[in-house]
């Protein structure tokens, strides 16, 4: 980097070599800058002179020019905070229900393929090569968030109490999330 600087020509040092810009200002590079090799570059320096003030050269923001990008910040935050907000839950219910479409994907081929439904005993082994994955999935929504099973008699299958994450009828297959709010998905 250079440095602007009010020099004499008796100021000259071995390390420095000062190139005059305009109204006695100068530019002072260390010997081997590229300025010494191209010359062109003393005239892009001029270019963007920095602002003078007693003869001090000022590299602060002022109070307001603060107070401005604050308070833009302040709009851009209240403007896209919102729309944030609500996009965790809404991630939470499109994994599950898309967990839930597996599921009763699965289930549907193992009947295809056993004649019969699984039980609920059974179900996490029996479905293991209809998954991609070597877990069962879990609820990422509502009060029970757990990948364990509740049998039923009810069609379609209703909330039982329990703390399970799914709620299944082996004698129809349906499977549900077992929570008031995500049960009739």
């Amino acid at each position: 980097m250079f440095r602007l600087c009010r020099c004499l020509p008796a100021d000259l040092t071995a390390r420095s070599c000062n190139l005059r810009l305009d109204n006695n200002w100068q530019a002072e590079l260390p010997v081997g800058h590229v300025a010494h090799r191209f010359p062109s570059i003393v005239k892009v320096m001029t270019m963007f002179p920095a602002i003078r003030n007693s003869g001090k050269y000022q590299r602060a923001f002022t109070l307001i020019e603060l107070i401005v990008v604050v308070l833009i910040l302040g709009i851009l935050a209240t403007v896209a905070l919102p729309k944030f907000i609500g996009q965790s839950d809404s991630a939470k219910i499109s994994g599950t229900l898309q967990s839930l479409s597996v599921l009763r994907t699965a289930i549907d081929t193992y009947r295809v393929n056993n004649t019969s439904y699984p039980t609920v005993a059974n179900l996490p082994t029996a479905l293991a090569p209809y998954l991609r994955t070597t877990t069962f999935p879990s609820v990422a929504c509502g009060a029970n968030l757990n990948n364990s099973l509740v049998g039923t008699a009810n069609s379609p299958p209703t909330v039982t109490a329990g703390g399970a994450g799914w709620v299944y009828n082996a004698t129809t297959g349906e499977i549900a999330i077992n929570d008031a709010s995500y049960i009739n998905y």
